[in-house]
């Protein structure tokens, strides 16, 4: 099931570069990136005692998107993030902070509602791929970064602010879930092999805030 997902997440991002440029009224733009995964993890027990681990992080970067048609926004984002592992269990909290680096490959289906001559508005729905680059623990020592890698789905909306025919201002806010990593995988195999015990990913949920200039071109 989930291999089936992440195909036809690849499939609706190929198609739409795809269709890029067999529309009239395209646009490009960029600007501020902001992405957040509020935990995801692992939870089950552990010598009898629950223990859960989650990597929550927050991320600042930037974003570039194309726009073959209203309807469609197609984007890619860099954003280099803090965050950690937080393991939990019988009372106790352990964090190993650190850092991490990754490239957002996405779609955003979207349907403008014009509000004035210059402003627009929009429910919009996302398909992003995330690629970690990089993932580093503080004090040394790194991770395979691409164990965190994931689809996310988001829903959210935005707006399209006229300054002139060419020019606007954009702002979207999205909130989505995402698969689990093969990290998360990988991890509930090797618990429920060791200690014989059922083990569940946990939900990995966060926002996308993206605010930037585009133009009409």
């Amino acid at each position: 099931m989930k291999d089936n997902v992440k195909r036809v997440g690849l499939v609706l991002i190929l198609l739409a570069l795809a269709a890029g440029g067999a529309f009239a009224q395209m646009s490009v733009g960029g600007g501020l990136y902001l992405a957040s995964d509020f935990g995801g993890g692992v939870t089950g027990k552990v010598l009898g005692f629950d223990v859960t681990q989650k990597y929550p992080y927050f991320g600042v970067g930037a974003f570039g998107f194309f726009e073959p048609f209203p309807y469609l926004d197609i984007s890619a984002a860099f954003f280099y993030g803090f965050g950690g592992i937080e393991t939990s269990g019988g009372g106790q909290t352990q964090t190993i902070n650190g850092t991490y680096s990754a490239l957002d490959l996405g779609v955003t289906g979207k349907f403008p509602i014009a509000v004035s001559d210059a402003l627009s508005v929009y429910p919009a729905l996302s398909i992003v791929f995330r690629s970690f680059t990089t993932m580093e623990a503080e004090g040394g020592g790194t991770l395979d970064a691409s164990k965190m890698s994931a689809f996310w789905a988001s829903l959210g909306g935005g707006m399209d602010y006229s300054l002139d025919e060419k020019l606007y201002i954009r702002v979207n806010l999205l909130y989505g879930a995402r698969l689990s990593s093969s990290l998360e995988d990988d991890l509930i195999k090797a618990l429920k092999a060791r200690y014989n015990q059922d083990f569940q990913t946990v939900l990995g949920h966060g926002l996308i805030f993206k605010a930037g200039v585009g133009y009409r071109l």
